[in-house]
C-alpha cells in the first residue's frame, strides 16, 4: 500500500497503533458526534489504472482514491 494525500504510510500507524489507539478512537468519536469528516469522498484524488482491451475506452480504466490512513482506518471502524 502506498501513502496517501497526508504521506503516512499504512506500515507506520501499524507500527505505532499500540501507543495512539485511544487517542484515534478519541478522534474517530468526535468526528462521527459532529457528523465531520478530514474529507469528503469527492474530494479526494485519485488515479486510473488500467485494466484490459481498449486502452481508448474509459471503461478499461478503474478509479482508485488516493485517501489517507486515518480516514481508511476511520471507515474500517464505522463498518464494523
Amino acid at each position: 500500500m502506498s501513502s496517501g494525500p497526508d504521506e503516512y504510510p499504512p506500515y507506520l500507524l501499524k507500527n505505532i497503533v499500540s501507543a495512539i489507539s485511544s487517542l484515534v478512537v478519541l478522534a474517530i468519536s468526535v468526528l462521527l458526534v459532529n457528523r465531520q469528516s478530514n474529507r469528503s469522498v469527492e474530494d479526494c484524488p485519485y488515479n486510473t489504472i488500467y485494466k484490459k482491451g481498449d486502452s481508448s475506452d474509459p471503461s478499461n480504466y478503474r478509479p482508485v482514491s488516493l485517501t489517507s490512513v486515518f480516514s481508511k482506518l476511520m471507515e474500517r471502524i464505522v463498518v464494523l
